[in-house]
């Protein structure tokens, strides 16, 4: 497919069948498709990996994402896929951290 979120989709499933190796190779094509795809930066990143194809340009692309928004969506996918693994309590702690970092920049921004 040249959607990445299908190739995230199936990163998923090869996830939940326990098939790393195919995972991480669905995230990377995710990557290829959309360099800014933060659930494939946060899959391979939970695997102590590197989605390589992430950090070189897309002939014929510009890509433009607020540093603040790309790290937010990150830490959301990197939450979701530490509930999968069953690892509830880091879970909840990104997802406070998530909060809390929302909440320090709105309160930047107002004051």
């Amino acid at each position: 497919p040249s959607n990445a979120e299908a190739h995230a989709a199936a990163g998923r499933v090869h996830e939940s069948q326990g098939r790393a190796d195919e995972a991480l190779e669905s995230y990377r094509l995710a990557a290829e498709v959309d360099p800014s795809n933060a659930e494939a930066h946060a899959a391979a990143d939970a695997r102590g990996e590197r989605v390589d194809s992430m950090a070189e340009p897309v002939e014929g692309r510009t890509v433009s994402v607020d540093p603040a928004s790309a790290r937010e969506s990150a830490s959301r996918a990197r939450a979701r896929l530490l509930e999968r693994q069953g690892r509830l309590r880091d879970a909840d702690d990104m997802t406070r951290h998530i909060k809390h970092s929302r909440r320090s920049r709105h309160d930047d921004r107002k004051g």
